[in-house]
């Protein structure tokens, strides 16, 4: 199995194919049946490597975590910290393994589906404490109620002078992205709040500009209904940005438009919320899609059904946020704020010029790189984790940003403890030294999958998150704090 896996990462074989390649491509003006041949060398070609990778990371595939040091981590950070999972994740055993090590930390429910907004606004209020206020205009303009449940206040002293840092993985980045635009807005009641709440954000696996494969034609699509939502809310050139999308992507289709996996899931999903979201016991050991806003009840279940509810057509929801109509929406419409520090963790397992996912990753995200490298229309979308793209991850677009290489975490063999303190403590000031508030500051990305780079226990990508990253965020600020002074 060794000697296969080494055949798929050799570069003799892709300079023996390149080779090839070039022999079979046809020149300027040949005819249809070479360029079809040359197409189909090429397509036989990525798929007997794509599928000799996914033969064997189902022989040998483990979780591709190094071995990790369990101690180490106490004492180390200034403030709380804070884990935002994505849609449909969970960082609380993350959080609670975290705790245990005297880290204090936390991963407050979110609404796995909801909007950015509305998880913004949960996210406020598991902070503060309170009971949850989306905002009157906001609750108005999408139908749903204004007010969620009571949360109990994990940082009830958080302000300017005790600021939190975010930790976020997928879309958690633009729910912490939305918090932040909140905060500065002032726009939860009876709280006069700022930007500089936050020290800083640490974002995992961003969606920052889309997921084109989870919302291409095959796997998710939108709603028209959604799409003229958004451009009805948009600004400017924007919104006719939109709207010409929606319309294209309706004539693409040929078929009622979001009816494909995605959407199918989510919306079984909202049907199993009103079926038995009622059972305290599914909500806990099964799960819990936090719908309160949406009061959905047995009257919902027939315009579900038909895929009528006002859910379903709602741009208030993560589906279209994730699209690169939505994340182009959301880029918008956000800002930098100073005295922020705003840091980027990209992961990538597809490799060489034509993207061939590497074996060392699951099955299924071998399955899904290859299927993303092949259908991606923009060569920029080729390279991913599986799940986003490699250049979505980076930063939002048109938003200022810079390369940041002593960010790049080491994740081999880790080393003894004591050289792993001397090492972090000099890569921890390094990074401080590189950083800048108000810049996206990114790093090469790291050989994980969008699942393994999760917020999980013992993580070592966490790990370095939290012995360098995060005291370098709370260095730099203090360094900046003192200057201005």
């Amino acid at each position: 199995m060794e000697t296969l896996r080494h055949f798929l990462l050799r570069a003799e074989a892709r300079r023996l194919y390149r080779d090839l390649l070039r022999t079979l491509r046809p020149l300027d003006g040949a005819t249809a049946a070479a360029r079809a041949r040359s197409r189909l060398a090429h397509a036989a070609w990525f798929w007997s490597r794509a599928g000799l990778a996914l033969l064997a990371s189902l022989r040998a595939w483990r979780h591709a975590r190094s071995p990790r040091r369990r101690e180490g981590l106490r004492g180390r950070l200034e403030c709380p910290l804070v884990l935002v999972a994505g849609n449909m994740g969970d960082g609380t055993s993350a959080a609670a393994w975290l705790a245990a090590r005297g880290v204090r930390a936390c991963c407050p429910p979110l609404g796995p589906v909801s909007s950015c907004h509305d998880r913004a606004c949960e996210l406020f209020y598991a902070l503060k404490g309170g009971r949850v206020d989306y905002g009157e205009a906001h609750a108005a303009a999408h139908a749903h109620r204004r007010y969620g449940g009571v949360r109990e206040a994990f940082h009830a002293g958080w302000s300017a002078e005790e600021p939190v840092v975010l930790v976020t993985h997928s879309q958690g980045a633009t729910t912490a992205r939305a918090l932040l635009r909140l905060l500065h807005a002032s726009a939860f009641e009876g709280h006069a709040t700022s930007a500089n709440w936050v020290r800083g954000v640490v974002c995992i696996c961003a969606p920052f500009n889309g997921a084109p494969l989870l919302t291409s034609p095959a796997f998710g699509g939108v709603p028209l209904p959604v799409l003229r939502t958004a451009a009805r809310d948009a600004p400017g050139p924007l919104s006719a940005r939109i709207a010409r999308e929606g319309a294209a992507a309706a004539s693409e289709l040929q078929q009622p438009v979001g009816r494909q996996v995605v959407w199918l899931l989510i919306t079984l999903g909202y049907i199993a919320e009103v079926l038995l979201g009622w059972c305290a016991c599914f909500r806990r050991v099964v799960w819990d899609w936090r719908l309160e806003q949406w009061a959905l009840g047995l009257a919902d279940l027939p315009a579900l059904l038909r895929s009528t509810h006002r859910l379903q057509c709602s741009g208030d929801t993560a589906l279209l946020e994730i699209t690169p109509t939505g994340a182009a929406y959301i880029n918008a419409t956000s800002t930098m704020y100073e005295g922020v520090y705003y840091v980027s963790l990209p992961c990538q397992v597809t490799e060489g010029e034509h993207a061939l996912p590497v074996p060392t990753c699951s099955p299924l995200h071998v399955i899904l790189a290859a299927v993303g490298a092949w259908c991606a229309k923009q060569p920029s979308h080729r390279h991913s984790d599986g799940l986003l793209p490699t250049s979505s991850q980076m930063y939002p677009q048109d938003q200022p940003h810079m390369y940041v290489r002593e960010l790049s975490p080491p994740l081999g063999t880790p080393p003894s403890p004591l050289r792993a303190e001397e090492e972090y403590a000099a890569q921890r000031h390094a990074v401080a030294r590189a950083l800048r508030d108000a810049t996206w500051c990114h790093a090469d990305p790291c050989a994980l999958s969008h699942t393994e780079a999760s917020l999980q226990p013992e993580s070592r990508l966490l790990e370095y998150v939290l012995c360098v990253v995060v005291p370098a965020v709370c260095d730099a600020a203090h360094a900046r704090t003192v200057k201005s002074e």
